[in-house]
């Protein structure tokens, strides 16, 4: 989807998605981990969760590529170290070095896999040394579970990764094309880990969005965090 195809899209955004960051256990996973300084908060969609978060001890850029969703979350959260700019993930109006952390909370979904080797390589150009890339990836090998399981009707394509969810194709995550990303990135020095989403309000989320009738998830997403070492 492009991103004149999303303004259209934004103003019932919340209905199609469910923002990970409304869970205060997924937003404190992401604050244990963020070093301080000046934060760049990737496509950050229309929601302020996480933003109102941050800004308490941090400066904080959030850039989304829809300009309308940056409306939308001006318009419900401003600050005085808050920032919002327009900007396209794949190509970031920012000098090299610039941030101490990049957090990017299922926002790595472009259509095309070739898309998410861009947006790695820009984030590492524009993190600092010794900074950090914190990353939410929604899942390709849960989301084929979670088809078999709970037989959710879902367009696949295996040859890239991608799913037809909710809001069109989107390319996925495996622990296997995590490490390719990296490795095309230049980022040496990572880990990731699968987080379930288990809470309450994840499961009535994944029961609404799906139409599915469920009383636990086995939906996991992948937590990656990555340190830019020279």
């Amino acid at each position: 989807m492009q991103s004149d195809e999303w303004d259209g899209f934004s103003e019932d955004y919340d209905k199609k998605v469910f923002s990970l960051t409304s869970i205060p256990q997924r937003r404190k996973q992401i604050l244990d981990l963020i070093n301080s300084g000046l934060i760049l908060n990737l496509g950050c969609g229309s929601a302020t969760y996480l933003n109102k978060d941050l800004v308490k001890d941090n400066k904080v850029i959030a850039t989304d590529f829809c300009q309308a969703m940056l409306d939308i979350a001006q318009k419900n959260f401003q600050h005085p170290n808050l920032e919002y700019i327009l900007a396209d993930s794949k190509n970031l109006p920012f000098e090299n070095e610039s941030f101490d952390n990049i957090i990017s909370v299922n926002s790595i979904l472009p259509p095309e896999r070739k898309e998410v080797y861009q947006m790695g390589k820009e984030i590492n150009r524009v993190l600092k040394k010794d900074g950090k890339f914190i990353a939410f990836l929604v899942s390709y090998d849960s989301t084929q579970k979670g088809m078999k399981y709970f037989n959710m009707k879902l367009k696949i394509d295996d040859k890239q990764l991608r799913v037809n969810d909710t809001i069109g194709w989107q390319c996925y995550h495996t622990p296997d094309s995590i490490k390719d990303l990296m490795r095309k990135s230049n980022f040496q020095d990572y880990n990731f880990k699968k987080v379930f989403l288990k809470t309450k309000k994840e499961i009535q989320e994944i029961k609404r969005l799906y139409d599915i009738n469920t009383s636990k998830s086995l939906i996991y997403e992948y937590l990656l965090v990555a340190s830019k070492v020279l």
